[in-house]
C-alpha cells in the first residue's frame, strides 16, 4: 500500500472539513441574526442645560408648548429613556435638531441627530456558511462515490 494519499481521498477530507466549517460558520450566523439588538434609524440627544451654563447663540429657543404634538412626544421619549431612542422615519427629528427647549422650569439642549445603520453581518456568515458547507458537500460526495466506482 501506497503511504502517498490518493487524490479522492484528499479530495473526501477537503470535502468534510468544508462541510463541517461552513456549517459552523451558518449556524454562527443564524445565531448572529437571532440575538443581534443594533438598530438602524436616526436618533437625537438632549441635554439638560446648567443654571449656569450658556447654550450656543446660534440655535433656537423654543417652549416645549410651541412644540408640535408629534414633537413633544418624542421630546418627552427621549428624557425618560435609559438610552437614546432610535426613530426609523426622522422626519419629526429634523423639527427639534439643533434647538433649546424650555421644558419645566429647565432648558434642554438638543444636539445633531446620529444616523444608525447596522451591518448584517449575520445574513453574511449564514450565506456564505451555506456556500460552503454545500461545496465541501458536493466535494466530499463526488470524493466518495469516486472511490467506491473505483
Amino acid at each position: 500500500m501506497s503511504a502517498v494519499p490518493s487524490v479522492s481521498g484528499v479530495a473526501l477530507a477537503v470535502g468534510l472539513f468544508a462541510l463541517v466549517c461552513g456549517g459552523t460558520l451558518g449556524a454562527y450566523g443564524v445565531y448572529q441574526q437571532t440575538t443581534d439588538t443594533c438598530e438602524s434609524g436616526t436618533g437625537l440627544t438632549v441635554h439638560r442645560l446648567a443654571a449656569n451654563e450658556t447654550a450656543d447663540p446660534a440655535l433656537e429657543r423654543v417652549a416645549y408648548e410651541n412644540l408640535s404634538a408629534a414633537e413633544q412626544e418624542v421630546f418627552r421619549e427621549i428624557l425618560t429613556a435609559e438610552t437614546t431612542p432610535v426613530y426609523q422615519q426622522s422626519g419629526v427629528l429634523d423639527g427639534l435638531t439643533r434647538k433649546v427647549v424650555t421644558y419645566r422650569g429647565g432648558r434642554y439642549e438638543t444636539s445633531r441627530q446620529f444616523e444608525s445603520d447596522c451591518f448584517g453581518a449575520g445574513e453574511t456568515y449564514a450565506f456564505l456558511g451555506g456556500v460552503v458547507a454545500l461545496l465541501g458537500g458536493l466535494v466530499a460526495g463526488g470524493a466518495y462515490g469516486w472511490r467506491r466506482r473505483r
